[in-house]
């Protein structure tokens, strides 16, 4: 009684305060005194219940573990009606889902829990290496190759990779291969420059980094000094060349990749209170940092060179509208490069939407990533 006691009055903090899912539960099944079985079964139920949080705001945050599990195994439409009353999206963000996603099938994919892909670092190692390690160490689980992109390895079951020394080492990162394969459509080549202008804490930079085996001159610059001072240690213990700018240089950069602030709903199978905390007017903030981050992108971009801009979103409005706004906002100063002028569509074509680089849980169980690519045309 007082374990579900306790994981009622999670869902309603949850729900009410938009606390950070992934932190509260992790503090609250550390606190229960469970086995390492039990505490997997809370866990489940607990992101269950918030992929459902409409259906579980309904039943006064009062669900079981048996009503959870028929609910994801019944037949619905993907309708305003269904995204507010079960998965508990608002209203305004459930109209421009259904205008982003068309597909049922697609929609419920992210409902199930994203796999652990690791990137294997070029400047350490190999994921044949990892591979051949991880195999011996991890018998119970199974380790295969990524799809697409050469450096990934996928676990079908999450541990604990962090502790592993291999990665305190820096010979691989945690990365969705989405992510990885941003790499690919970034039209650099050795000796030229980049800006990464929303480094963060450095997934990208580093990623870069490894497929070019240091050959680029990598600039990373991000507003967030305390990401950055993590990229900065990620940087070393990775053997990765990268340069941390307290400015970025005026109409100087070959390429310019705007890894865009988003609502992150491709990645809503990991953070699975986006659902909760994605409201229009935090969306609306979004669009309009993005707007504004390409407007200081464009200006760091030397004629010629390129802006790469990505989401780790499926919402059209910070994607295809998006292009659409920049495009009308910087007519005859910028172009829209087709990516499959650098992703090649022979092998790449489940990839390629249109113009764009676009991939969904339906390809290997990757997030939802967006990406377009820009010359400056003067």
């Amino acid at each position: 009684m007082e374990m579900v006691e306790g994981i009622n009055s999670l869902l309603k903090r949850i729900y009410h305060e938009k606390i950070l899912a992934r932190k509260i539960i992790d503090d609250f099944i550390r606190e229960q005194n469970l086995s390492s079985k039990e505490r997997r079964k809370v866990t489940d139920f607990l992101y269950d219940c918030i992929r459902f949080i409409g259906y579980v705001k309904n039943k006064n945050f009062n669900v079981t573990f048996n009503e959870i599990s028929e609910l994801k195994t019944k037949e619905f439409t993907l309708d305003k009606n269904t995204l507010i009353n079960t998965f508990g999206f608002n209203e305004e963000i459930a109209e421009k889902i259904i205008k982003s996603i068309d597909s049922l099938d697609l929609f419920k994919l992210f409902l199930n829990r994203a796999p652990l892909t690791i990137r294997a670092n070029m400047l350490k190692t190999t994921r044949e290496k990892l591979l051949l390690e991880y195999s011996k160490k991890f018998k119970k689980y199974e380790l295969k190759f990524t799809e697409f992109s050469p450096y990934g390895l996928q676990f079908d079951n999450h541990i604990n990779v962090r502790a592993l020394d291999k990665f305190k080492k820096g010979y691989f990162e945690i990365q969705d291969e989405a992510s990885q394969l941003v790499t690919f459509i970034i039209p650099l080549k050795p000796g030229n420059n980049i800006l990464d202008i929303c480094a963060g804490a450095g997934g990208k930079s580093l990623s870069l980094a490894s497929h070019f085996y240091n050959s680029v001159y990598i600039d990373a610059y991000d507003i967030d000094k305390k990401r950055l001072a993590i990229l900065r240690q990620r940087a070393r213990v990775s053997e990765a060349k990268i340069n941390i700018v307290k400015k970025p240089k005026p109409f100087y950069y070959d390429v310019v990749l705007v890894d865009a602030p988003c609502s992150g709903l491709g990645t809503w199978r990991r953070d699975v209170d986006l659902n909760i905390r994605t409201t229009n007017s935090s969306l609306k903030k979004k669009i309009e940092l993005q707007q504004n981050i390409f407007d200081n992108a464009l200006n760091a971009a030397k004629k010629g060179g390129y802006i790469v801009y990505v989401t780790c979103s499926f919402l059209k409005d910070e994607n295809e509208m998006q292009v659409d706004y920049f495009l009308n906002k910087y007519k005859n100063k910028i172009e829209l490069i087709p990516v499959s002028e650098f992703l090649d569509p022979n092998y790449y074509s489940q990839l390629i939407d249109n113009d764009f680089f676009k991939t969904t849980p339906a390809q290997n169980s990757m997030d939802s990533f967006f990406g377009a690519i820009f010359k400056k045309l003067v």
